[in-house]
């Protein structure tokens, strides 16, 4: 096998840390491009790989490379090395205070943790700056050792992982949930270990990986720091769970190697598919030499499990090589449409990225120059379109051009790479991911947060900090919870509703609660009984209004960029209940609750440093504070706060019961009375006015309209016909609108399978979806523009 110059071009170690805040820059970088782009690799400390071989370089020490954006600009390119044991015994410093690991495989963001992940041992807990800050806090269940590629559903927030150890248990799988505790932990049994690199999930299962690449330990004694390589005699096979643990099957394959998953989905509730990119064979020894063959290069490729039959197929998707491949993060899971990835056109070279469109089969290829590589392509969402529009957003790439033997960073639209990039930005001078900052993180959060954690060290040295910049220093039970720059697009914007966010908190409670606003010098204080606003030198008392009618009510929210499909159509009723609605406000907002200005605000995806101190300065001027279902809004998420409990109770959506069953519903709106005749004329009111739940693909009077003359007079003659025309529309249990697009078909409860699209619209049986989300208190309705028909 011919082997690369590690010290050459491309792969050349970088020996030293960087910084530069001063940048060439060709075209225009986005203005909505907001955050750090953090990427890790093995680099030696010395400056010089030993070998020239993949198992002489996938060892060597985790380094760390930021390239921060915000507004329209580069701010920032450092580099750093990871301060793991091995840094600490390089430089003769005392390794007992550092992690025993090696993160130079990915990097990802869950729970408020920025991680470097390695291949399989704990993760280190890093921040924007590159600063090493230790173990995970948030994930003691990861610093026994985990993957470097687990799969986080954006969708619940859920973390699926594994971990592979040289001795037994040979394989462990584990879930953790949005908070970043461990909800399933579970021992998979194998015989040996094996050399597992990633994984898949879909929205009810994960798939693991046992392959014909497994491990032999006698290669320790030819002088190879990983033993790893190709076995004929093991079997490839895919273990496919449920997510939660309770099932688990085995399913073979034909023998291969797999590094890197696409993704996987479930087409039906029996079938999954999944993507991947496939190698026949891959570190095979030559028995003559005992060194490597050549490995053959990667294709996409395809599985489809069927879980009822117990059986695989599998196919051959492109002919193009390629690795590396990602996609929009939001849609991990479930299924996707488009796909990113590298192109190698051979085994020495990585040069060109390749767009896939899977539903239309076709491709598009950025173009790299020979000689030149790059990096693998990170998909950027475009702020407020994370599940709208699949690749609406940037690709970011680098590119080391062996011309200057210089690196830039491209930045892709991602709904056309073939174009001219956007922007190129010359950095003058391995996998990696975006960590996202849609409230950017600017030098102020930065400067405002070691200022804060400063003066608590002093005044409360035994207390824990947590905080939105540089995470969580644990403590004796009482956190001080810290969002320096609450509104960070506020700030920039010079709008006077951002904050700067204080809250101590007891592990179930805020206990006290400060929101300070520096353009009018206002302090609120509250504690949860009484909240005060304290104006320079005069102090008041805050009190909630008095307004206990949903009508009379002023409602407020930040904005819409973070609600779900299903938070919006909540805000969407409620908005057309109240008599007045405003959008912005970010902290700022709970404080016009707590000052009897606002009655109700809501906001989703918020983050525990984004509401614990509001929580009790809304309460201690007499308000209501809870998630959308009534629970303890601590740990953020969708909130939603009034002026009193009478109010709460008609805005806090754990009260939708209030709206009715699907019958009820359907029968208040003018636009289904052929529809609830037809229901009634059928015998389907008591059936569609019980518990359920059911989803209903409801066609309007106009659809009913549009049918054959004389049809619908036949079918109301006869109920038998028509009962079975109507389940063709009702599915069992609550399918929303971001589940419906998460499905490529449904099956009615007259047992007929209906193919959904979303290629052009959304579409149920061939049938356009005209409206979302109609909620019932025993399940859902969308509205569809025609009948369905056998």
């Amino acid at each position: 096998m011919a082997l690369p110059d590690l010290n050459a071009g491309a792969l050349a170690p970088v020996a030293d840390e960087h910084e530069s805040v001063a940048f060439e820059i060709t075209g225009r970088v986005p203005a909505d491009l907001n955050g750090t782009l953090i990427r890790n690799g093995p680099n030696p400390f010395a400056g010089k790989f030993a070998g020239a071989d993949v198992l002489d370089w996938w060892p060597e020490a985790a380094m760390l490379h930021g390239i921060s954006f915000a507004g329209g600009k580069v701010t920032r390119y450092r580099n750093r090395w990871v301060q793991t044991q091995n840094y600490a015994a390089y430089k003769g410093e005392d390794v007992t205070s550092r992690v025993n690991s090696n993160p130079n495989v990915n990097v990802i963001e869950h729970a408020g943790e920025i991680l470097a992940l390695a291949e399989g041992g704990p993760p280190v807990r890093i921040n924007t700056l590159l600063e090493t800050l230790g173990q995970s806090d948030i994930h003691p269940a990861l610093n026994a050792g985990v993957t470097a590629h687990p799969k986080i559903d954006a969708k619940t927030g859920e973390l699926m992982c594994f971990r592979a150890d040289w001795a037994a248990p040979f394989l462990t799988y584990g879930v953790l949930n949005r908070e970043g505790k461990q909800t399933v932990a579970l021992e998979v049994d194998l015989a040996a270990p094996s050399m597992m690199h990633d994984m898949a999930i879909t929205a009810r299962h994960s798939i693991l990986m046992d392959l014909n690449v497994g491990y032999d330990f006698s290669m320790f004694d030819e002088g190879y720091r990983i033993p790893i390589c190709w076995d004929d005699k093991r079997a490839s096979r895919l273990c496919v769970l449920a997510r939660d643990g309770s099932t688990m099957n085995w399913f073979d394959i034909e023998p291969c190697f797999i590094q890197h998953v696409v993704n996987a989905y479930e087409k039906s509730p029996d079938i999954l598919e999944m993507d991947v990119v496939r190698y026949p064979c891959y570190f095979k020894r030559d028995t003559q030499n005992r060194g490597f063959l050549s490995n053959p290069l990667g294709v996409l490729w395809r599985y489809t499990i069927d879980l009822v039959r117990g059986s695989v197929t599998e196919r051959q998707l492109d002919d193009l090589h390629i690795e590396l491949p990602r996609i929009n993060e939001f849609f991990v899971g479930h299924p996707n449409r488009y796909l990113y990835a590298v192109v190698q056109p051979s085994d020495q070279e990585m040069r060109g990225i390749v767009s896939y469109d899977l539903a239309s089969g076709t491709q598009q290829i950025h173009q790299v120059s020979p000689g030149d590589q790059n990096s693998e392509p990170i998909f950027v969402p475009k702020p407020g379109v994370r599940s709208a529009k699949e690749n609406d957003g940037y690709i970011l790439v680098c590119v080391f051009r062996q011309s200057s033997n210089t690196t830039e960073i491209r930045i892709l639209d991602a709904a056309d790479i073939s174009k001219a990039p956007l922007a190129t930005v010359d950095l003058g001078l391995v996998e990696g991911a975006l960590v996202d900052r849609s409230d950017i993180a600017y030098i102020a959060d930065r400067t405002a947060e070691r200022t804060i954690r400063e003066a608590i060290e002093r005044s409360f040295p035994s207390h824990g900090i947590y905080g939105e910049e540089y995470g969580h220093k644990p403590g004796n039970g009482l956190t001080w919870v810290i969002d320096p720059i609450d509104g960070t697009r506020a700030f920039m914007a010079g709008m006077l509703h951002w904050g700067v966010l204080l809250a101590l908190f007891d592990g179930e409670t805020p206990i006290v609660g400060a929101m300070y606003q520096p353009y009018t010098d206002e302090l609120f204080l509250g504690d949860g009984e009484t909240t005060h606003l304290v104006r320079g030198p005069d102090k008041r008392v805050l009190r909630t209004s008095t307004c206990e009618d949903l009508s009379s009510a002023v409602l407020a929210t930040t904005g819409y960029d973070w609600f779900t499909a299903e938070d919006l159509t909540r805000f969407e009723r409620l908005k057309s209940s109240v008599q007045l609605y405003r959008l912005g406000g970010d902290c700022y907002l709970y404080g016009a609750v707590a000052m009897g200005n606002v009655h109700i605000g809501t906001d989703a995806s918020l983050n525990a440093y984004d509401i614990l101190a509001l929580i009790p300065i809304v309460a201690g001027a007499g308000g209501v504070v809870t998630t959308y279902d009534g629970g303890n809004a601590s740990m953020g998420g969708a909130v939603v706060a009034t002026a009193n409990p009478v109010l709460h109770k008609q805005a806090a959506h754990h009260e939708e019961a209030k709206a009715g069953t699907i019958v009820d519903v359907a029968a208040s709106v003018d636009t289904f009375s052929t529809l609830v005749a037809a229901v009634q004329a059928a015998g389907l009111v008591e059936t569609l006015s019980s518990e359920g739940p059911f989803t209903v693909f409801a066609p309007t009077n106009e659809a009913f309209a549009a049918l054959p003359a004389g049809t619908l007079d036949a079918l109301l003659a006869d109920p038998e016909q028509l009962a079975g025309i109507l389940t063709l529309h009702v599915v069992s249990g609550k399918a929303l609108a971001a589940d419906v697009v998460g499905l490529t078909e449904v099956t009615t409860v007259a047992g007929k399978v209906l193919p959904i699209s979303t290629a052009d619209g959304v579409t149920v049986g061939g049938v356009n979806v005209i409206q979302t989300d109609v909620m019932a208190s025993n399940g859902v309705i969308h509205v569809i523009d025609a009948v369905i028909l056998p």
